[in-house]
């Protein structure tokens, strides 16, 4: 993510960086972006980290509460794919 949002500061006028989402309850992630936004001297915005959490917990405890009625083999065609490419 750091790499991705360097590439996007240098080939754009970037004047703020704003970082939502769940990944950001992630304190190294946090901690990562204040260090990048001092290195390209550019105002950060975080939401506060209780404001934050991580959706992965989130939709584990989900499918425990309903899982869905196809769950037999469900996990057996689950595939990710994680290409976030600019």
């Amino acid at each position: 993510m750091i790499s991705k949002t360097k590439l996007a500061l240098e080939d754009n006028e970037v004047r703020t960086l704003i970082i939502g989402g769940g990944v950001i309850a992630n304190t190294h992630i946090r901690k990562a972006f204040k260090i990048l936004a001092k290195e390209y001297s550019i105002p950060l915005y975080l939401p506060v980290s209780g404001l934050s959490g991580d959706n992965a917990l989130m939709i584990a405890l989900a499918g425990t509460i309903k899982p869905p009625s196809d769950y037999e083999g469900l996990i057996d065609d689950f595939r990710a794919n994680g290409n976030l490419s600019l």
